[in-house]
């Protein structure tokens, strides 16, 4: 195109003659029009100013010229810059321009001799790219800057690092992902991360069983997690109270593996590390507000700004979401048994008072307000239209959390004290028997309060060949049953009462060490001791009356056990691109007490132990367009806790098992074009009991699978953001074999769930447009024997569609 308007240029220079007016007079007259002609034609032309303007793609320049004459330029690359020139023009002034754009880092325009003028466009990585358009006052130079793919930074090992560094099977989701895949909840990360699975009892999201490479908490008895939660350096050591919703995000990290020698809370599976958006010096207001299939309705605003410049900002976050639920009682003609509603408000104070000095104090507060969970036969033609004769179901979450971060850095090392108070608290009402007879009711409330305080010291960020860290970990919690009503319609109630008081202390650490450029070598361990102390009871009180007869008394019963837990890595790096890794790690989760236990011998259970050896290979290649990671794992576990149920069904025992798993990981990232991204990732796990017999039925389930595990976990998704401002993205998130019950009788077949979202970006905002689970695929998400033989299941998300509005300022 530009060697086009070239020639056209030169023709330009010569008249034809069929061009030229003819005279009206003389062939003098026309002589002389020709001459002026020429000499117009000869004279350089003046570039009076230039304007940048930036474009989401680059930037677009704009030459003036003093009569509105048109330019003709051709163009040429010259190392990391794109050289535009313009001939027979003079510039009236120079021009210069630093770091414009984005991928820009300078553009400047020059006279050269001979009446040229060059504009010079250099990039910060690469050579832009440019077209060049005819205006009516100059010419437009439309720009388009190509940056280097950003490598993601993050801190699974309490350092920052890339990603791609890291020795250790990780999923990191950045604040641009969680805002493209639409991710508001744990269910959502765990559908983007291969081997992690979340289980939610439907409407009731506190009843949500997580499960990372085989291991789960679905012993729900134990009050144990597998997986360690951390929001904001609090953490949370029982799933049910994590799930709110995640709102002004900036990045999530999903370490899979045991967790003890970096984190102050040893996690046994993995950890989900949930960092906000931290407090700002410059004014900035995120929002979002979104209206959706079943009446769902969404809001969310931030604001931070600074109170002292460079010294003192603040940062405050909050949101709220409602829906009504996909769910129908017939019986009742209640259309609000799903129902849905939570508030969550966030708040930091950040103190900055020199370079050394990082300290900020954060304090939030969740609210859940959900129906009962919905359980339906697992057959049922419609299990979305249930037949409930007792009116009321609710449960409702409420936590509230504050936290001290303390940091200090200074050539030589880096101390972090991290001190956090929690209390959480649920209440419920349940329909037990999922039907329209007067047979079963529950009751219960449980309430969480815990204190923790973690002190690190380590190697400052600079360290490259020796890198150490030493921490200490401290933590008291109280989790208590003040009521746990089961009411047998008819006969009385059987209630449960708890109360168990924890503490627990660690000390831990890791040393890196590089004996040369590619090799580092690394060891940690980790002491930890528990003890607990419980006193509980369960009474039954016949119908009519106010008081009954106690069981299973225990008071004051108490329990101590410690640990070491050692790991030791090691790391290859092949270029600064590709590497390789292996790892042997102890893992385990705390013994504990059975809160439903009626005899001693059946009160505590014994601490959950394993070994875990994987083997990994990262790699990020053409610039970081293209990131790739691969894993494979063995995890033997020694006294695996498992729920047991008794012929009647009902959950009442931890018990022991041995198991063995293996599987892999796989996730791919590919950016082939500006604007243009590809991911995808599959886990597979295989888990089974090696030795297991059920206490109360006597059956050896030796062999079987374990439960909330599925088989295979993928996720597969495309999305395009285009420079005029249109974004399309789709993704297919697909899990295979899972069975819910240990004679492996459960089973829930393969199926996938398709999501997209489609919309228009402004440079302060978005309108989307977006769908789950587009073809309504139907899916249980738990299943339990109740009563025997039936079963029955709590059927997940159906198809739902939306519009929603973002703002950033």
């Amino acid at each position: 195109m530009i060697a086009a308007q070239a020639a056209q240029a030169e023709e330009a220079l010569v008249p034809r003659v069929r061009e030229v007016e003819q005279p009206s007079t003389t062939l003098k007259d026309w002589n002389n029009k020709l001459q002026q002609q020429a000499i117009a034609q000869s004279q350089p032309t003046i570039i009076t100013g230039i304007k940048l303007n930036p474009t989401r793609e680059g930037l677009q320049l704009i030459l003036e010229t003093a009569k509105g004459e048109s330019l003709k330029a051709t163009s040429r690359l010259s190392g990391n810059a794109l050289i535009f020139e313009i001939a027979n023009a003079q510039l009236q002034r120079p021009f210069q321009q630093d770091k414009p754009a984005a991928g820009i880092a300078s553009v400047k325009a020059i006279a050269t001799p001979n009446n040229i003028v060059q504009v010079i466009i250099t990039g910060t990585s690469d050579a832009p790219d440019g077209e060049i358009m005819q205006s009516a006052s100059g010419a437009i130079f439309s720009v388009l800057a190509f940056e280097p793919e950003e490598e993601v930074t993050v801190t699974a090992q309490k350092r920052p690092e890339r990603a791609q560094d890291v020795p250790i099977s990780l999923t990191v989701l950045d604040s641009q992902q969680i805002q493209d895949a639409g991710i508001r909840s744990v269910q959502d990360i765990a559908n983007r991360t291969p081997n992690f699975s979340a289980f939610s009892a439907n409407t009731a999201r506190v009843f949500t069983f997580y499960s990372v490479r085989g291991l789960s908490n679905s012993n729900f008895l134990s009050q144990k997690d597998v997986i360690g939660f951390y929001v904001d350096d609090v953490p949370y050591e029982y799933g049910g109270f994590i799930d709110f919703d995640l709102f002004d995000v900036d990045r999530i990290e999903v370490l899979r593996g045991p967790q003890s020698t970096l984190y102050g809370r040893n996690s046994q599976a993995g950890v989900v590390n949930i960092v906000t958006r931290r407090p700002t010096n410059q004014p900035e207001i995120r929002a979002i507000l979104g209206y959706g299939s079943y009446d769902t309705k969404e809001l969310g605003l931030s604001l931070s700004d600074a109170v002292i410049p460079d010294q003192l900002s603040f940062r405050l976050a909050g949101s709220f979401r409602q829906t009504d639920g996909y769910f129908f009682n017939r019986f009742l003609n209640d259309d609000t048994v799903g129902r849905q509603r939570s508030l969550n408000g966030r708040a930091e104070l950040l103190w900055t008072p020199s370079e050394d000095w990082d300290i900020s104090l954060r304090v939030a507060a969740n609210s859940a307000q959900d129906g009962d969970g919905v359980f339906s036969a697992i057959d049922a033609a419609n299990p979305y239209r249930v037949d409930y004769n007792t009116p009321g179901g609710f449960l409702n979450n409420d936590t509230f959390s504050q936290a001290l971060r303390i940091a200090y850095r200074n050539p030589a090392f880096t101390a972090t004290s991290i001190t956090t108070h929690r209390t959480s608290k649920q209440r419920g009402f349940a329909e037990s028997d999922y039907s329209p007879l007067d047979i079963f009711t529950a009751t219960y409330a449980f309430a969480n309060e815990a204190l923790t305080q973690e002190f690190r010291i380590q190697s400052p960020e600079t360290a490259r060949n020796f890198k150490w860290l030493l921490g200490t970990y401290l933590n008291f919690s109280n989790f208590a049953t003040p009521t746990q009503d089961f009411n047998i319609i008819g006969t009385g109630t059987q209630r449960i009462v708890s109360d168990e008081d924890q503490r627990g202390f660690a000390v831990f650490g890791q040393v890196d060490v590089k004996p040369s450029d590619r090799l580092t070598l690394t060891a940690g361990l980790r002491y930890e001791t528990n003890s607990a102390e419980i006193s509980r009871s369960t009474e039954f009180i016949p119908e009519g009356l106010s008081s009954g007869f106690f069981s299973g008394v225990f008071n004051n019963i108490e329990r101590n056990e410690n640990v070491f837990l050692p790991r030791f890595a090691v790391q290859y790096a092949f270029s600064p691109d590709v590497q390789v890794y292996g790892s042997v790690t102890r893992g385990y989760k705390p013994g504990g007490f059975n809160l439903r236990a009626e005899t001693r011998n059946v009160l505590e259970f014994q601490p959950e132990k394993s070994w875990n050896y994987e083997v990994g290979i990262k790699s990020s290649l053409f610039d970081n367009k293209l990131t790739a990671s691969l894993a494979y794992f063995i995890t033997d576990v020694d006294d695996y806790q498992v729920i047991s149920a008794g012929p009647d069904g009902i959950f009442r025992d931890v018990s022991n098992a041995q198991v063995n798993i293996n599987g892999l990981e796989l996730e791919l990232l590919a950016k082939p074009a500006p604007g243009f991204e590809l991911n995808a990732s599959l886990g597979y796990v295989n888990g089974r009991y090696n030795q297991f017999v059920n206490p109360f039925l006597g059956t050896d389930f030796s062999g079987n699978r374990v439960t909330y595990s599925p088989r295979i976990t993928y996720n597969v998704g495309a999305q395009y953001r285009s420079p005029n401002g249109l974004f399309a993205r789709a993704e297919v998130q697909g899990f295979g074999t899972t069975f819910f019950d240990d004679a492996n009788q459960i089973r829930r077949a393969p199926f996938a769930l398709v999501n997209a979202r489609i919309g228009y970006e402004g440079k302060n905002y978005g309108v989307y447009l977006f769908g789950n689970n587009l073809f309504d695929t139907r899916y249980y998400t738990q299943a339990f024997v109740f009563p025997p033989p039936n079963v029955i299941a709590a059927f997940g998300n159906r198809a739902t569609y939306g519009v929603q509005l973002k703002l950033n300022f």
